[in-house]
């Protein structure tokens, strides 16, 4: 296993901190809210949500004189600081990538030997979800990109004439969450769309904005976790509908549509989103 915490530091692989042990990569603290019944066998559960993922990391350091073991132990402080969200790129045994976010919660140290030592690296990652890696190399890489399409009617006329004039169509989108979990897309909409609505058809909840007067030039953008929509950078939140849904991508397959008031609108709109999974 190697942990990267942002290109800063390296424990495991061919660095200097070799790994021993870690902890927290499996399914994070479960919130689960419950109660007695009054007078009455049993009880209820009302919600089960997802705590923060606490991480911690169990290595040693070996140096090859005294004074560079103090640099490693010293380094593992200076490197590692605190108010600072470390992108966490996780390499498995078989080679696979993941990645998460955590802060510096503590980082234990002792000098067991003149050349060498143990250590302990404590991280809190306040998003529980460990996100597919990409390349391994950068975070951008975790992020899926596709295209949400409007529904275009195809084919040709019954009763027809020879030669059949066959036009071009296009259903629905059909996008694949290949984590376990459900994933918050981002939506970008960039030229003229009159009333867009981002319609997940899988489970019936969509997103639809009040907008009449559209330039070329705009682009707006829909962040579903964060709950933010702007155009050119500026919040235009009064202009999304009371019935609209901040919605997910469930696990597996999900069909979005784009619907807008006019037939010359862009006919299509571009999303982003992470695999995430409970655990590894």
């Amino acid at each position: 296993m190697i942990f990267d915490f942002d290109g800063k530091l390296q424990v495991g692989g061919n660095s200097s901190y070799h790994l021993t042990s870690f902890d927290g990569l499996t399914a994070p603290d479960i919130r689960t809210a419950s109660n007695n019944y009054s007078g009455l066998d049993g009880g209820y559960v009302s919600a089960q949500l997802f705590g923060m993922r606490d991480i911690t990391i169990d290595g040693f350091y070996i140096g090859k004189t005294c004074a560079d073991a103090q640099d490693l132990r010293i380094g593992l402080m200076n490197n590692l600081g605190i108010r600072y969200l470390f992108p966490i790129r996780i390499t498995t045994f078989d080679d696979r990538h993941y990645y998460c976010e955590g802060y510096i919660t503590d980082v234990k140290s002792n000098p067991d030997t003149m050349r060498s030592g143990e250590f302990e690296i404590s991280v809190v990652c306040p998003d529980p979800l460990i996100y597919d890696g990409g390349d391994g190399q950068t975070s951008d890489s975790a992020w899926m990109e596709q295209l949400v399409h409007k529904e275009i009617p195809g084919g040709f006329i019954i009763p027809y004439e020879l030669p059949v004039q066959w036009s071009a169509g296009q259903p629905s989108t059909l996008v694949n969450n290949m984590g376990t979990s459900e994933a918050f897309p981002i939506f970008t909409l960039r030229g003229v769309y009159h009333n867009p609505m981002i319609y997940n058809i899988t489970t019936n909840k969509w997103i639809k904005l009040v907008y009449n007067n559209p330039v070329s030039s705009d682009v707006i953008e829909i962040d579903m976790k964060e709950r933010v929509i702007t155009r050119n950078g500026v919040s235009i939140m009064a202009n999304r509908t009371v019935d609209s849904s901040w919605f997910t991508l469930q696990p597996g397959n999900n069909k979005l549509v784009l619907i807008t008031d006019e037939a010359d609108d862009a006919d299509y709109v571009a999303m982003k989103w992470k695999n995430g999974f409970m655990g590894i």
